[in-house]
């Protein structure tokens, strides 16, 4: 469960009152149609795109690529209100459903980790697990500190770690292809968390080159998106409904960013 994708269909941030009401309906219908556990990762966006979020806390301006901006714990820890509420909501959902464990987003360091994992578990209480997304080289080829750290299940990120490996951009509508030296990251990650003792999962936009690359390591599982059901596993369309709401809620982001940066651009006036 990427949480984002709630605040941006509202065009909302996570300590709007509309915004807790719907995660926390959304989360516990979740926790209550799935028999095994909920993976819910905080709020991972870009400045551009928390810019455009009614009640964001301040308004950024980023001149780096949004690759590698103010993103993920980054931002949870420079603006840990929003991080709270969402915590906050979390914890009404686990007095009912306690199948939920969470995900920390675009980690760059062990330590950016443990500030998460401590963060969380004085919300929610020390038996709640924290898992940890790996996006960022840095984090991969460190990640054997995360077994002292008290990891117990990783999610690799194909999109963006393929981006930084391969030292690409992410384009819109573009796939995550199995690049040189992705396979090799995987089996180092695998090699450094023995699968008794660490979940590791792939999530991205994935083709059978990936998912062969994921096996081929011995990864767990692989999140497949939504999208991806009909190509990768032949599910028919029909049974999909909404295949096309995520791209409608990233449309709705860009055109509101499109909007503010425009908007900004005509309250400056000309340039003599």
């Amino acid at each position: 469960m990427r949480s984002e994708y709630l605040f941006r269909e509202l065009l909302a941030y996570p300590t709007e009152e509309d915004a807790q009401q719907r995660l926390y309906e959304y989360m516990c219908q979740i926790c209550a149609d799935t028999c095994s556990s909920v993976g819910y990762r905080t709020m991972e966006v870009t400045g551009a795109e928390a810019n455009v979020l009614r009640g964001v806390e301040q308004q950024t301006t980023e001149t780096i690529h949004d690759l590698t901006g103010l993103r993920g714990v980054r931002r949870h820890m420079k603006f840990p209100a929003s991080l709270d509420a969402e915590l906050d909501v979390l914890k009404s959902v686990l007095s009912t459903h306690s199948n939920l464990h969470l995900i920390a987003p675009f980690v760059s360091s062990v330590d950016e980790y443990v500030w998460y994992r401590d963060r969380v578990q004085s919300h929610l209480g020390a038996d709640v697990g924290v898992g940890t997304m790996i996006e960022v080289p840095s984090l991969a080829f460190s990640s054997r500190d995360l077994l002292g750290a008290g990891a117990t299940r990783v999610v690799v990120g194909s999109n963006d770690l393929t981006s930084l490996l391969g030292a690409t951009s992410r384009r819109i509508g573009a796939r995550t292809r199995l690049i040189p030296g992705m396979g090799e990251a995987l089996a180092f990650i695998r090699a450094a968390l023995p699968a008794q003792q660490v979940h590791i999962s792939l999530a991205g936009y994935v083709d059978d080159a990936l998912l062969s690359a994921a096996e081929n390591a011995g990864l767990d599982a692989v999140i497949l998106h939504y999208a991806d059901l009909h190509n990768l596993l032949g599910v028919p369309l029909e049974e999909l409904p909404e295949v096309a709401h995520l791209q409608t809620i990233k449309s709705r982001t860009r055109k509101a960013i499109a909007l503010r940066a425009a908007t900004a651009q005509s309250s400056e006036g000309p340039i003599n």
